[in-house]
């Protein structure tokens, strides 16, 4: 047999070589020819439901509606009061959005909100939508439900149609309407201590006015409208509370007080001309007044052995309301009562004169009635009365929840 040439072995070499790749191939990559490729994992099933439900309360109503869509989508319009359902969702979650909201009217809560879809059904959500751009002839309080948090709410001076303006897992409290009832103060807990924020009266346009690491409460009104009176321990080492007075804005916050003892629960004289407030620097609690710019305080109330807390200008500039307790603090279950006296702390009456806690007046705009909270019925309620003590009603009357009225400034215009 004849060698064959060097060329031909090489050529012979290369071609099993490469049958020997295509076999490989064949085993662990590539479909080879005539091959079926395994077919692609299904995806994930899109019969997922979600039912949103619009519910709109407050004066200024959109005749419009709104639109609702989800992650970014294509919206679809909801009326004011209307549920839609959207369907073929994938399970797993989703950001729901309202919009298109006219001007006065804002969402309670978070919007947008995450919803999780469950593989094999459907969820419904319901967005609380208040509709007013200023409050009118309605009371702001607020209200602790059982294990739940504090949330500020107004209702018609009759208690007819409750609005809930806030919904945060923080403590909310001590709601101030504002003179021409377009904003609320409130104090919260939200960036982890006491401050001072405020919103629109439908809810929205929430800020932080003190922004301090101190403790801030008790906000005030100035009767224009361009300052708030506010307690804080801010300048204090042994934090003592003091009077500090600052632009509406939450600019320039002045010490009006700046004493070793404690000074709380500022409110205006109606010509802004003087502040009354809290203070313990005889030893006991008292109401005492004092210029706007800090100066001059004098002992209105002068009442040894009792803690005198709280006071709350009449309209009209003549009284002052304010709550007493022959104990040491208000709130303490020693009969706390609602007095009224002049504004040079004669002709003290008690307005309440019951064997319940009644404690933070509130006028009326017009100074026929005053506001207040009470335990009489076994729940804290908030409580109504005529300016003369007369004709208590009960405005809350909630049950399993505790109501307070806001103080000094619960009222709106």
């Amino acid at each position: 047999m004849k060698a064959e040439p060097a060329l031909a072995q090489i050529t012979r070499l290369a071609i099993l070589f490469a049958s020997v790749l295509l076999v490989a191939c064949s085993n662990d990559g590539p479909v080879g020819a005539g091959e079926k490729a395994p077919p692609d994992p299904p995806p994930p099933a899109d019969d997922g439901s979600l039912e949103v439900t619009t519910s709109t309360l407050g004066r200024d109503t959109d005749p419009d509606g709104y639109t609702v869509a989800v992650d970014n989508g294509t919206g679809q319009p909801i009326g004011a009061n209307e549920t839609v359902t959207i369907l073929s969702l994938f399970p797993g979650s989703h950001q729901v959005a309202l919009t298109d909201l006219a001007t006065p009217c804002a969402a309670v809560g978070d919007n947008p909100r995450t919803v999780m879809i469950p593989a094999d059904g459907g969820v419904a959500i319901t967005f609380d939508i208040i509709c007013q751009a200023s409050l009118m002839d309605q009371i702001a309080f607020w209200s602790i439900s059982d294990g739940g948090s504090s949330e500020i709410h107004v209702a018609n001076q009759n208690g007819s149609e409750p609005l809930q303006l806030t919904r945060h897992p923080a403590s909310d409290t001590e709601p101030g309407v504002s003179p021409d009832g377009r904003q609320i103060l409130f104090v919260t807990t939200r960036d982890g201590n006491s401050e001072i924020y405020v919103m629109n009266a439908n809810g929205s346009g929430v800020l932080n006015l003190t922004n301090d690491p101190a403790v801030d409460f008790r906000p005030r009104w100035s009767p224009d409208g361009t300052k708030i009176a506010f307690t804080s321990d801010r300048d204090s080492p042994m934090a003592a509370l003091d009077i500090f007075v600052m632009n509406a804005d939450g600019s320039n916050p002045v010490n009006l007080t700046a004493d070793p003892a404690n000074d709380t629960a500022a409110t205006w004289s109606p010509d802004g001309t003087k502040i009354a407030f809290t203070s313990n620097r005889t030893g006991d609690f008292e109401i005492f007044v004092m210029n706007a710019d800090g100066t001059n305080p004098l002992n209105l109330s002068n009442d040894p052995g009792r803690s005198n807390f709280g006071p709350a200008w009449s309209p009209d500039g003549s009284r002052i309301a304010f709550t007493s307790n022959p104990g040491a603090t208000v709130g303490t279950g020693g009969d706390d009562e609602i007095f009224v006296m002049n504004t040079d702390g004669s002709s003290l009456v008690n307005l309440t004169n019951h064997t319940a806690d009644d404690f933070w007046p509130s006028w009326s705009t017009d100074g026929s009635r005053i506001a207040f909270t009470s335990g009489r019925t076994g729940d804290l309620e908030v409580f109504v009365m005529n300016a003369d003590g007369s004709g208590p009603a009960n405005l809350s009357n909630s049950t399993g929840t505790a109501d307070f009225a806001g103080f000094p400034q619960a009222w709106s215009p």
